[in-house]
């Protein structure tokens, strides 16, 4: 990878091709020079988990907190996986 860092600002065509292939994940084919290229966009990976975050809130509301941490508790003392035999 080349240690070239600088930026370029994408005209407004590209930035809305590059914004559709964001969303829709399919590759942008790019053609400069003859040559091909293909582009893809990376997910933002810190919205991720916010996201999942949020859908999960309030879901666990209606369960019993006592009767979480003794279920855990419980699991806890059993082994985890079936007893190796030779």
């Amino acid at each position: 990878m080349s240690a070239n860092k600088e930026i370029y600002e994408a005209d407004a065509e590209l930035a809305a091709l590059i914004s559709t292939t964001a969303a829709t994940g399919e590759p942008l084919r790019i053609i400069a020079g003859g040559k091909t290229y293909r582009v893809l966009v990376a997910p933002d990976e810190r919205a991720r988990p916010v996201e999942g975050i949020r859908a999960a809130a309030g879901t666990w509301s209606d369960l019993d907190v006592e009767e979480v941490k003794a279920y855990l508790a419980e699991r806890r003392r059993q082994p985890g996986r079936p007893p190796v035999e030779l």
